[in-house]
């Protein structure tokens, strides 16, 4: 329907996703599409004046952000709160054991979800050239599967921050490790120092406007190396 491509010159990718939930379009294929969709991207560039409608909808995208900023100290536990504080139970049964919300690392063909998951914190803890005693920082740490696992497998002392409310009561309750510390904060009002900061799939809840104040906060809590 035209409202289908209304949403979506208004709010790009969101609008396309939320039209397919709602069940305006279909596809027998949703796999395949989204791949096209990805192939085509800076597709507008060959298609000259008839690429203006897209150009409108991403210059709609690009002034919302800029003059109408999300995610900021105000507004982002609110946005927070309502997309993980809904039901840990429901978590449970969409995520598996592992709780990870992430994309998994599929290394070799047949590998279960969870096999998967655990690859991909094996991955990023070798990444991270962990020590036993290291001071290690978690940002937008969710359920705190992965702190969990650095502080029990390599002997690092973890903190964790996330905004969500459900997210800290999952981790006290089923994840509590003398070396981890879960807390119900900002990322942005994290004192100290620490020797190892990472994040895992916490760009999309920042925004673009916001990469600059991630970065520069990760360079205020290192630690001299």
């Amino acid at each position: 329907s035209n409202e289908v491509f209304r949403r979506i010159l208004l709010d790009g990718a969101l609008g396309l996703g939320e039209t397919y939930m709602n069940g305006e379009w279909q596809t027998n294929d949703i796999e395949r599409l989204c791949g096209e969709f990805l192939r085509l991207e800076g597709a507008e560039k060959e298609l000259g004046w008839r690429a203006l409608p897209l150009l409108g909808g991403m210059l709609s995208g690009a002034l919302k952000t800029n003059f109408f900023p999300d995610n900021t100290q105000t507004t982002s536990p609110s946005n927070i709160a309502h997309h993980y504080d809904i039901s840990a139970q429901l978590y449970e049964k969409m995520l598996g054991p592992t709780m990870m919300y992430t994309c998994a690392y599929f290394h070799h063909p047949d590998m279960s979800l969870d096999e998967a998951q655990r690859a991909k914190m094996q991955l990023v803890a070798k990444k991270l050239d962990l020590r036993p005693g290291l001071r290690v920082l978690d940002l937008g740490c969710g359920f705190g599967s992965m702190a969990h696992f650095l502080a029990e497998e390599y002997g690092v002392h973890v903190t964790g921050v996330t905004l969500s409310k459900d997210q800290v009561d999952y981790a006290h309750r089923n994840l509590a490790h003398p070396r981890l510390d879960i807390r119900l904060q900002d990322y942005r009002e994290v004192s100290g120092t620490f020797d190892r900061v990472y994040s895992i799939g916490i760009f999309e809840h920042l925004g673009r406007a916001h990469y600059s104040t991630y970065f520069d906060k990760c360079h205020e809590l290192l630690a001299e190396d």
